[in-house]
């Protein structure tokens, strides 16, 4: 990390040197600052002639001209530099290399130079908050949140974070001149150390550490003693000081209930007066001052003076509370309501943003056959970063709502022109087509964070500002019979005597317009030199994470009802005419997994979410089953054979011996566990037999059987699996025989 004065650029007479100071040298090559001190700083001073030895003992010094040897230094404002040139870039340490370039370095400066105020401040004080950070302690929390005056515990939990904070500022600021010295802070002097430090304090509004300026910091770290006594020094003297105070001790107290209430007879009298209930007019501090006072001396209580009834209405804290009651919601929101500054998001694909409206008129013809107006509703979504128009769908013609098919249909094409990469953060309104349970489900499963923004805060989506950009584009398109997008008011609307509908489009022309409109957005450039879809492609964010096949089937694919049960181990599904077949496995394993899915229902009907990559098949309930890879497909003539499709043959010829295997093996094992059940072996089927009852129905079977009966076994199994080499066997030498021939052969016996 380059900081200020990290770099200095030196005119000489021998040309422009570039000097690096010692902080980054140690930083980028490993160097310990000690080396400098004792080896590399002393060997380069006797390299030098006695007259520039003197110079060097000086405050500031820099060689007019190129003397010496490695670790060329020089010194300002107390700081170390090293001339670049004169770094050793021998191996094996090339400790140049490590560093950037002097091109590079140049750059940096005159980047900083550029660079807004308001940019290094920042870097300077997220330095600055990394250094104290090393300062802070856990053991200065626990001795602030467990600091008690009397038996009262004086802070909660914030105030005792600030303290420690507090308390890690003064550690940092009394080890300030050491830090100037060896230059790690990239401050020159303590003076400049403590304006930057004094902003930063006093915007952290740390409790017992209120700094208005850089001196009173300075004095005030200047009086800390040490150790734990600096902690207790942190402590004001104001608490539990109350002996002055005359608001907050007059107690209202609701005796039916024993309530305490918050404010007291003063506090809730002046305030009630002030914020103006229910009432349009004001009166003056003056007036109400009066009403104040004359309630009071009913009370028999002695009222405050003027001067302090005039200041606690005037307290900030009073003033942004009572804004909304005394001077309206709106004075409120533009005054004192937070809202949320931002900076320019840096990648494409860090933010999408959702928004939908009813803003593309189309004309139809009802059914008395006269022309009438709809608006057609369209859902955008938007990459805030790059402001790319990702994906957009449209209402059912005749239809005027937001719904989850359309946020699938957005989304579905947002994601495929994404590829695989995952959505880091999706944000929209509290529209029902997002807050509904199907919308949730979906967008977590799409997204890897997504969100809402507050109800009846709209300005909290950035979508509103693009949008609206995108509305005064796509009015150039449309002849509207609103002034705005959402008229409501008389003036803002068209006077509909004069209004040609038939000016309008149809819904499929404003489809096409709107397509039109989008692709033009996506394609003009912006003030940066780039077209928003330009930037999306290539600035895309790299922390972004990437889908696995499955869930990315099930976002963007085709869904699909499906019947495997007569499927002969082929998936079929059909999009807009187009078939596409998918391989079921044919193992033992996925036969019973189909089979304890279908119970002892004759049928079993899947949900299948598909691409050209494959299918994931999933039970009626959503229980993820198995993935189908697509169907290698062969060839019905040898005339049109190739390598893939006669690959395909026998991958399709095997399955069909695996299913004929399976089934032999299913027969085999029956025949074989009837045989079993003779007469000698009634035990195996009653409730009561015991061991006994087994040792001497087995010693009744004569070892002649029993032999005999294994070596029969034994043999079927033989050969079956020599028919099943041979076959496998013939099936591959006929297929390289056969694609050498020129006839044609009919090969649909092979083929469904």
């Amino acid at each position: 990390m380059i900081l200020p004065n990290d770099i200095l650029i030196r005119a000489t007479p021998d040309g422009q040197t570039v000097w690096v100071s010692q902080r980054m040298v140690c930083e980028a090559c490993g160097i310990d600052e000690d080396y400098f001190e004792k080896a590399g700083r002393p060997r380069y001073k006797s390299s030098l002639s006695p007259s520039w030895r003197k110079v060097a003992d000086q405050t500031e010094f820099f060689l007019g001209k190129k003397e010496g040897k490695a670790w060329r230094w020089g010194r300002k404002g107390g700081q170390y530099y090293y001339d670049y040139d004169h770094i050793p870039n021998r191996k094996p340490t090339c400790y140049r290399d490590l560093l950037p370039s002097k091109e590079e370095l140049i750059a940096a400066v005159e980047d900083q130079k550029l660079d807004s105020s308001r940019t290094r401040r920042n870097r300077i004080v997220d330095t600055l908050d990394e250094k104290v950070k090393n300062y802070e302690s856990v053991d200065d929390f626990i001795y602030f949140s467990t600091f008690t005056i009397g038996d009262k515990d004086i802070f909660d939990t914030r105030r005792a974070r600030d303290l420690q904070q507090a308390a890690a500022w003064c550690r940092f600021l009394k080890n300030a001149p050491a830090l100037i010295e060896n230059g790690s802070l990239g401050f020159r002097t303590l003076t400049g150390l403590y304006k930057v430090c004094a902003a930063r304090i006093e915007k952290l509004d740390l409790t017992g550490f209120r700094i208005k300026s850089a001196e009173s910091l300075r004095k005030k770290i200047a009086a800390l003693p040490d150790g734990e006594a600096m902690l207790a020094a942190l402590v004001s003297g104001k608490y539990c000081n109350d002996n002055r105070r005359i608001l907050g001790k007059s107690e209202i107290v609701d005796y039916a209930t024993g309530e305490v209430m918050k404010y007291d007879a003063h506090q809730a009298t002046i305030m009630s007066y002030w914020l103006n209930p229910g009432r349009s007019q004001k009166d003056s501090k003056q007036t109400l001052y009066g009403l104040y006072a004359y309630d009071m001396e009913c009370l028999n209580i002695e009222p405050v003076k003027l001067s302090t009834f005039t200041h606690y209405i005037n307290k900030w804290d009073n003033r942004y509370l009572s804004a909304a009651e005394r001077h309206g919601k709106a004075y409120a929101k533009n005054a004192f309501r937070p809202y949320v500054p931002s900076e320019s998001l840096e990648y494409a694909n860090s933010l999408w943003v959702s928004d939908g409206s009813g803003v593309v008129p189309y004309r139809y013809q009802d059914q008395y056959g006269k022309w009438r107006m709809m608006k057609m509703y369209t859902m955008l979504i938007t990459d805030v970063g790059s402001r790319y128009m990702v994906g957009y769908s449209v209402s059912r013609k005749g239809e005027h709502v937001e719904d989850f098919r359309m946020l699938r249909d957005a989304m579905r094409m947002a994601l495929l022109d994404n590829g695989k990469t995952e959505v880091m953060d999706f944000l929209s309104d509290n529209h029902g087509a997002y807050t509904g349970a199907e919308s949730q489900a979906f967008l977590s499963l799409a997204c890897a964070y997504h969100r809402t923004i507050a109800p009846h805060d709209s300005q909290a989506n950035p979508a509103e500002c693009i949008f609206r950009l995108f509305k005064r584009h796509f009015k150039s398109y449309f002849n509207l019979p609103e002034t705005s997008w959402n008229a409501r008011s008389l003036e803002s609307m068209a006077n509909p005597d004069y209004y040609d509908i038939m000016a309008l489009p149809t819904f499929s022309e404003a489809q096409g317009l709107l397509d039109n409109a989008i692709q033009e957005w996506n394609t003009t450039q912006l003030k940066c030199g780039m077209t928003p879809e330009q930037w999306f492609r290539e600035f895309k964010n790299p922390a972004a994470g990437q889908y696995d096949a499955r869930r990315y089937r099930m976002v963007t694919g085709e869904v699909s009802k499906c019947d495997i049960s007569y499927a002969r181990s082929i998936l079929e599904v059909e999009r807009q005419g187009a078939k596409y077949k998918f391989d079921i496995p044919t193992d033992a394993a996925t036969v019973g997994l189909i089979a304890r899915h279908m119970g002892y229902a004759p049928n079993l009907k899947v949900t299948v979410y598909w691409d050209a990559e494959g299918a994931d098949l999933y039970t009626p309930d959503g229980v993820y089953m198995f993935t189908c890879a697509p169907a290698p497909l062969a060839s019905k003539t040898y005339a049109e054979a190739t390598p893939d499709g006669l690959r395909a043959l026998g991958h399709h010829i095997q399955k069909g011996e695996t299913y004929d295997a399976i089934t032999e093996e299913f027969v085999d094992d029956v025949i074989r566990a009837k045989a079993i059940l003779s007469p000698n072996y009634l035990f195996n089927i009653r409730d009561n037999a015991t061991k006994e009852d087994y040792n001497a129905l087995h010693e009744q079977i004569s070892a002649a059987e029993y032999e005999r009966g294994r070596a029969k076994l034994e043999a079927k199994k033989q050969r079956v699996r020599e028919r099943e080499r041979k076959k496998a066997d013939q099936v591959q030498q006929q297929a390289v025989i056969d694609y050498h021939k020129n006839h044609i052969s009919d090969l649909s016996k092979y083929i469904k």
